[in-house]
């Protein structure tokens, strides 16, 4: 299903919503007309904490009509901790315009994977980087995989988590111009106080060599890496024992990690 209509009729069912916890959406073909029945539904669910809407063929449109309605309920949701709307093609306004209907100081995890289209005027990194420099902003947890990010969007993202103490997971999977830059730059805000424990660069375009002053990153006990996944990258078999050598002196005999000819995941 998933009309507007069909939502409005879900708000009906009364009493129930007022415990609803979990609202998953996704694959449902709601389409930019649904913005009043979506925030009349999230005002229905006063204890809503995960909202997914991922592949929902929403669109910045979605946006323009209603736009204080939906912005009111998500900002009322005091509850929303989690917001999965990814694969939905918002493009650069619509992202801008989503993260203005957010409370920075309640969602802890954003999934923003795959929502621009192309890569000509892409200001993604901009609006993210905003998002995250707000003093009040609590996300720990951000997906911007698959955005076709390049390392100076990246980097302007990295630079605005410096005053942001709350990032722990960060997935940048499937932009195929982040490279080594990127890997060293992210090692260096973790070893200067974010308290990053989770990278995914995979499918990124990270290549053989790895320098030292990365390893040296990755070895260093103020970065508190647990799971680093760098599988579908251009590295060679010796960057690959490299890293594993350097997982295994961090975590001893907590290390766990898989290696295969396109594959590195490491856990601690």
């Amino acid at each position: 299903q998933g009309t507007a209509g069909q939502l409005t009729t879900g708000m009906q069912t009364g009493k129930p919503l007022q415990h609803l916890e979990v609202l998953h959406l996704g694959f449902n073909p709601l389409g930019d007309s649904c913005t009043l029945a979506l925030a009349r539904l999230v005002q229905a669910c006063p204890l809503l904490t995960v909202l997914q809407l991922q592949s929902c063929c929403l669109s910045m449109k979605v946006f323009q009509q209603h736009r204080r309605q939906l912005m009111d309920a998500l900002r009322g949701a005091l509850h929303l901790q989690t917001l999965d709307i990814s694969h939905n093609p918002l493009g650069s306004t619509g992202v801008e315009l989503l993260l203005k209907c957010l409370a920075q100081d309640v969602v802890t995890s954003l999934d923003l994977r795959g929502v621009i289209a192309t890569s000509s005027n892409n200001h993604l990194a901009r609006h993210v980087a905003l998002y995250l420099a707000q003093p009040d902003c609590v996300l720990k947890h951000l997906c911007v995989a698959d955005n076709y990010l390049s390392e100076d969007m990246m980097e302007e993202i990295i630079r605005s988590l410096q005053p942001n103490a709350s990032l722990q997971s960060l997935q940048v999977s499937t932009n195929c111009k982040l490279g080594n830059q990127t890997f060293q730059a992210v090692l260096e805000a973790a070893q200067t106080g974010v308290p990053l424990q989770t990278l995914d660069m995979s499918g990124c375009g990270l290549e053989a060599p790895l320098n030292n002053a990365t390893l040296d990153l990755l070895e260093d006990t103020a970065v508190e890496l647990r799971s680093l996944r760098l599988c579908g990258n251009n590295l060679k078999k010796g960057d690959k024992e490299q890293l594993v050598d350097v997982w295994y002196k961090n975590w001893g005999g907590k290390a766990q990690v898989y290696v295969e000819k396109s594959s590195l995941l490491m856990c601690g």
